[in-house]
């Protein structure tokens, strides 16, 4: 079942054409993931589904409606930015958003204890927010974003400047995510991140799609040959790909 569906989307600011004709969709229950250099247009396409702001053209649906405050309830995004009151300790966070999306009594109570459990934050949760470590703040956020258990969450760059334990424990709660049922949309600029955890990936520059497909399908990998691929020291990566679609690194 399609959960999200652009269909020919295109935003100018002024003269400048930022998405050009973008379509895609996204089905229940898998990683999809947007990847682009800065100014490829990703943050802008985000904004649009999550209705922020308006397409100049084109459409967009979520759970098969096109007015987003129906589906608001129904979904989360974790920013890069803090999302968090940083003198409120990370219990006191849960709870005053828990109260904003609408929750309370022992329902809220549950909630709030569930999470703190699965994102290890149960030993911090008296400690005030801004005393947490980068990672923490993250995994903070994330908690917050997910109070009221939505089905479609936007995942921003969520694994950015983190050391790669902590970046694996990331790995490892998104996928969770997706086993339990959840949607999810990726935007990343690491090429690895992706081809762990997409089921389905865009490659985006200066507001047009280049490709879209599996990791397999983008690099050309035939079934049956992934292993002996992954034994290669020079296997072709997104990196590569990307390189070859825009005659730029991704991080440029």
């Amino acid at each position: 079942m399609s959960i999200v569906s652009v269909e020919k989307v295109s935003k100018f600011y002024g003269k400048k054409k930022v998405l050009d004709n973008v379509s895609f969709t996204i089905q229940r229950g898998e990683i999809f993931g947007l990847l682009g250099s800065n100014g490829a247009g990703k943050s802008t396409l985000t904004s649009i589904i999550l209705g922020i702001e308006k397409a100049t053209s084109g459409s967009v649906s979520l759970f098969d409606s096109t007015d987003v405050n129906i589906s608001k309830p129904r979904f989360a995004l974790v920013p890069q930015e803090d999302a968090f009151y940083r003198d409120f300790s990370v219990e006191k966070n849960l709870l005053f958003f828990g109260s904003i999306y609408g929750l309370s009594g022992e329902v809220l109570k549950n909630r709030v204890k569930f999470l703190l459990a699965w994102l290890y934050l149960e030993d911090y949760k008296n400690i005030r927010a801004d005393f947490l470590s980068g990672g923490f703040q993250k995994l903070l956020n994330i908690a917050i974003s997910l109070l009221h258990d939505p089905e479609l969450i936007f995942l921003d760059e969520p694994t950015v400047g983190l050391d790669p334990k902590m970046r694996q424990l990331f790995w490892d709660k998104i996928l969770e995510l997706k086993n339990n049922g959840k949607t999810i949309i990726l935007t990343t600029h690491y090429m690895e991140e992706a081809e762990q955890l997409c089921d389905d990936i865009v490659i985006m520059d200066q507001g047009i799609i280049l490709k879209e497909g599996t990791v397999n399908e983008l690099l050309g990998v035939g079934p049956g040959y992934e292993q002996v691929m992954i034994t290669i020291p020079l296997k072709r990566t997104l990196d590569d790909l990307f390189t070859e679609l825009t005659g730029r690194h991704l991080h440029e």
